[in-house]
């Protein structure tokens, strides 16, 4: 009977080790930037036009948002920063080849 118990009380530790490892890791990777958001295109105040103006105005950690529409220009980062689109199918940089 003691065996059991010591079995049952194993496969639980066991399954609470499992169960919080990940938690942990899925936590440290979506842990919030602490930057600024530019945001190009939008209609909004202090809205930049071109994305490599907000790259450039951009500090390390900030996120660049880039709404939908097709930007003709190259755009070259230097800093640490997330450049977003809001929609993959939609948000198109095209630096003519």
């Amino acid at each position: 009977m003691k065996k059991k118990i010591i079995i049952a009380f194993g496969i639980f530790i066991l399954f609470l080790v499992t169960y919080i490892n990940p938690s942990v890791a899925v936590y440290s990777i979506k842990k919030p930037i602490d930057g600024n958001t530019l945001y190009v295109g939008g209609t909004g105040p202090g809205n930049y036009t071109k994305i490599q103006d907000a790259v450039d105005n951009a500090s390390a950690k900030d996120i660049v948002y880039v709404f939908n529409g097709t930007y003709n220009e190259r755009v070259k980062i230097y800093n640490s920063l997330k450049l977003i689109g809001e929609d993959r199918n939609n948000t198109i940089i095209d630096a003519n080849g």
